[in-house]
């Protein structure tokens, strides 16, 4: 979309946004509504596919929702365009925005549930315990519909995230008293609690209470076990998800490491080298810590030159780092 590359070319704060949005294209473009697409399914708005392509400037679709929705004789905002706005006022950091818009639409809120869903995500986003509790507590009021797998997985996620594992075990306690089902997420989201707070037995259960783990699942085991330093179960679940660890799982590969440093012994060592070739170039040297386990394998080794290596690239990135110090102060005159 031409509109959205001249958008994403302005600054967050460029006074040119409002000539843009007024050209005639755009005004055309972004009050049409779409009713189906060839397939007879409802097409998203072209409101919800810009703000969809700004979501990494999430200042900017602010000001694009709010020139849209201050605008004359154009269609009513909808709830999908709705859900955009809390989102990007999430991404913002701005979960007051979220709120207000929430409120302001209000007759779009009734009988939609998801658009519950969408601010307590913006509230968890943020962090914001409480918040997010509270508009749980509202929609669980609303008997006519009530939460849904979703909402059940936000509270997770959020108590997930802050190692509430009571509060987690409650949420989920909750969901089988009033018969939610759970989804595949719903457990990973338990897996990750339990393995944020080292509570192994616990992550273990709840793997094994699964009947068709998938590949996420296995990744977030593998992870665990690392942790757990639970090297023959760590091994299991590498074979079956190596290629995606090798392709897209690269601080896999440093829980991996960690896990052998610690059991150390000649064959941990020799898998460490292993895990390394994966990584390839000088990026793994400066992980944080990772280098001196690298010095402290490779000397134990008597691969002299591999610690040589590591010297060479960790004094190169200093130089480099004192370099862009150097740069900075030299420039910075020009600020003042």
């Amino acid at each position: 979309m031409s509109l959205a590359r001249k958008i994403l070319s302005l600054d967050d704060d460029s006074p040119d946004l409002e000539s843009v949005l007024e050209s005639k294209s755009a005004r055309s473009l972004l009050t049409v509504r779409d009713s189906t697409d060839t397939n007879g399914s409802p097409n998203r708005s072209p409101l919800v596919r810009l703000l969809s392509l700004l979501k990494r400037r999430p200042i900017l679709s602010i000001r694009v929702f709010c020139w849209r929705r201050k605008l004359r004789d154009s269609p009513p905002i909808i709830a999908e365009e709705l859900a955009s706005a809390i989102t990007m006022a999430s991404r913002a950091r701005n979960p007051l925005l979220a709120h207000k818009y929430f409120n302001i639409y209000k007759s779009l809120v009734n009988g939609r549930p998801f658009l519950f869903n969408v601010l307590m995500t913006a509230y968890m986003y943020n962090g914001d315990v409480e918040e997010t509790f509270l508009l749980f507590y509202k929609l669980q009021r609303l008997t006519e519909y009530g939460p849904d797998t979703v909402s059940y997985n936000i509270l997770l996620s959020l108590c997930s995230y802050r190692r509430l594992v009571q509060e987690m075990e409650s949420v989920f306690y909750e969901m089988e008293i009033y018969g939610i089902p759970p989804s595949i997420k719903t457990y990973h989201i338990l897996i990750r609690g339990y393995l944020r707070s080292g509570m192994w037995e616990q992550m273990e259960s709840i793997f094994g209470s699964l009947k068709k783990p998938n590949t996420s699942t296995h990744l977030l085991m593998l992870r665990g076990y690392a942790l757990a330093g639970k090297l023959e179960k760590m091994e299991r679940m590498y074979e079956l998800v190596k290629r995606e660890v090798h392709t897209r799982g690269r601080s896999l590969i440093w829980a991996m490491i960690s896990a052998y440093y610690k059991v150390g012994g000649e064959s941990s060592r020799r898998k460490i080298i292993e895990l390394v070739k994966l990584v390839g170039g000088e990026e793994h040297l400066y992980f944080p810590n990772l280098h001196m386990v690298l010095i402290s394998v490779y000397s134990e080794e008597g691969l002299i030159d591999e610690v040589r290596r590591i010297f060479d690239a960790l004094n190169r990135n200093m130089v480099i780092g004192s370099h862009r110090v150097m740069t900075y102060e030299n420039n910075s005159c020009f600020l003042f």
